[in-house]
């Protein structure tokens, strides 16, 4: 496969983590930040799903259970019974396909949903 911008995978993750440092995320009393995550089984190992919920400007644990599947129907009962879905949220998700649904249909109007940039670069390199 041939690049537009031929670069080693080094050099594209070092000019995105300089582009990062420079940026300046402002922080609103009014928003909850949050990360949402999942963690799979692996093999040989407990079948269970963790989902975790992380608050961005404190960087402490929301919430963190362990579940049998990861069902959009489990992932909504997680979300509604660790958030309050009538204030505003800024949610940081991997790039699960049914997330914007998810969080549409709970938060409504409230919702800023963001990609994260970490899974976002594991998909370019």
């Amino acid at each position: 496969m041939d690049f537009i911008f031929p670069r080693s995978k080094s050099t594209v993750l070092r000019a995105f983590y300089n582009g990062m440092e420079k940026e300046t995320v402002p922080f609103s009393e009014n928003i909850h930040m949050v990360h949402y995550d999942e963690q799979h089984p692996k093999e040989g190992r407990c079948q269970k799903y963790r989902l975790t919920l992380l608050d961005a400007k404190t960087q402490t644990t929301i919430a963190d259970d362990l579940f049998d599947d990861k069902s959009s129907e489990t992932i909504k009962e997680f979300l509604r019974k660790n958030l309050d879905a009538s204030e505003p949220v800024f949610i940081v998700t991997d790039f699960d396909k049914r997330c914007p649904d998810i969080l549409k249909e709970i938060f409504g109007d409230k919702l800023v949903h963001q990609y994260c940039l970490m899974h976002l670069n594991k998909l370019i390199v």
